[in-house]
């Protein structure tokens, strides 16, 4: 018995277009599955993760953040104790922090 070349290719290439579209199904739902944990996780891009270090990176910036460049309470302190004359300027222990900084660089 012999069988037609040309029906013997089309249940070939019916056959591997239904292993493909499975494979494809497949992949749909695998990113389907990630996006939904992706979510559940609160992370807005599927398939990203934030690292515990960037994690502690951002806590820190935060802090940071909020913390003021100026200390306000400290500077009235030392406002306080020039103008009533009890801040007092050691100027040998400055000169030994510039020189300990000039040295070190």
């Amino acid at each position: 018995m012999r069988v037609n070349n040309g029906i013997s290719q089309n249940i070939q290439s019916g056959q591997t277009e239904g292993l493909k579209k499975t494979d494809q199904t497949a992949k749909v739902d695998r990113a389907r599955q990630a996006e939904e944990a992706a979510k559940s996780r609160g992370v807005s891009h599927p398939g990203a993760e934030i690292s515990d270090k960037a994690k502690d990176f951002a806590k820190a910036h935060a802090v940071a953040s909020a913390t003021p460049d100026v200390r306000e309470d400290r500077i009235a302190e030392l406002k306080k104790r020039i103008a009533s004359g009890d801040y007092k300027i050691d100027s040998e222990k400055i000169a030994e922090k510039m020189m300990g900084e000039h040295a070190a660089l």
